[in-house]
This record gives C-alpha cells, sequence and structure tokens, in this order.
C-alpha cells in the first residue's frame, strides 16, 4: 500500500469482502466521488503516481434490470480508475465512450468497462468468465471478492462524455416511442 497525502492506494489483490454474506438485494454502492482515505484498486505492479497519470475519471454507473431497462444511475463528482480492465489488462482508453441505453446485455461489447462492488473495473468478458454463485453473484476476476457483481444487476462505467451520449440516445429513443421530432 502506498500513500500520497491523505489518500490510500490499495492494489488489486486487497480481499474487502472475506466471509460476507450475500443479501437478497444489494444494498451497498460504489461512491463515484474522491475522498479523503478512500480505497482504489491499483492494478498490481503500478504505483498511485501512474494511476493519477494515466487513468479514467468516471462520474456514474449506470444499473440495468434483467430486462435492460435503466434501474437506476448513481452519480457523484468523478473519480479515478484505471484504464485497463483488471481482470485481463485490455486497455479501455482514456476516455471510453459506452452507450448503453437501448442495447441489449449481450449485445454491448465485450470489452466494455463494468464497476464491481469491489471497486475494481473489469470488462464484460471477464465478468462473465467468473462462474455464478449461489445462483445470484459473480466473484471479481481481479480480486476474487465473492460478492462483486450481481446478475442482471451489473453497474456499467460512466465518464461524462458517456452521459452525454446516453442523455442524447434516451431522447431520441423517447422522442421515436412518442412519436415527437
Amino acid at each position: 500500500m502506498e500513500k500520497d497525502g491523505r489518500q490510500q492506494w490499495v492494489q488489486v489483490e486487497f480481499k474487502r469482502t472475506k466471509g460476507a454474506v450475500a443479501s437478497d438485494r444489494r444494498t451497498e454502492s460504489v461512491s463515484m466521488c474522491w475522498t479523503e482515505n478512500q480505497r482504489h484498486a491499483v492494478p498490481a505492479g503500478m504505483t498511485a503516481t501512474q494511476l493519477r497519470n494515466n487513468h479514467t475519471t468516471y462520474h456514474a454507473y449506470y444499473v440495468y434490470d434483467a430486462r435492460d431497462l435503466m434501474e437506476h444511475i448513481h452519480m457523484g463528482q468523478g473519480r479515478p480508475f484505471a484504464t485497463i480492465c483488471l481482470g485481463c489488462h485490455v486497455d479501455f482508453g482514456q476516455n471510453p465512450v459506452n452507450v448503453s441505453v437501448g442495447v441489449p446485455e449481450d449485445m454491448r461489447p465485450s470489452d466494455t468497462p463494468v464497476l464491481g462492488l469491489c471497486c475494481c473495473v473489469t470488462c464484460l468478458k471477464c465478468v462473465y468468465s467468473m462462474p455464478l454463485l449461489d445462483g445470484k453473484w459473480r466473484p471479481c476476476r481481479a480480486c476474487l471478492d465473492p460478492y462483486a457483481h450481481e446478475a442482471g444487476h451489473l453497474m456499467y462505467t460512466a465518464t461524462m462524455d458517456t452521459i452525454r451520449a446516453n442523455n442524447k440516445k434516451a431522447r431520441a429513443i423517447s422522442e421515436a416511442v412518442n412519436g415527437e421530432e
């Protein structure tokens, strides 16, 4: 662990939920704000300084239900995450825009970033490479947190550009459905 000011940087091997018990509905959320004493998932071998110099700031995540309808969006001031999948190291790029509104989960690209309750960001392919435990939860491929991803309620990360693109697409869908121009 490396300390930088008041920030705590934890290598991805940190396991947050040892012995945790899954609830019927997820009650946790991941903060999308940069705060004091916050833990950050950092790829093994990467320093806090390297993450600061090479990161993507996500301001929100979208959660869709089993019918691919938006369940909710959790927003914040923004928080840095590594630009690579912490599971397979696929590069998400400096400013990925993932338009997820109106796109069924099985049609989303396999390299779409997905946030876990463990604070690791892995690609959709890595999420689905992990077994479904208890019929409800998938562990994180990076840190092995057994309750990182709830089936049917994945958290898709969003930069400000992603939020704008999703809002634009949602308006277009709404106008088409309602016959507006």
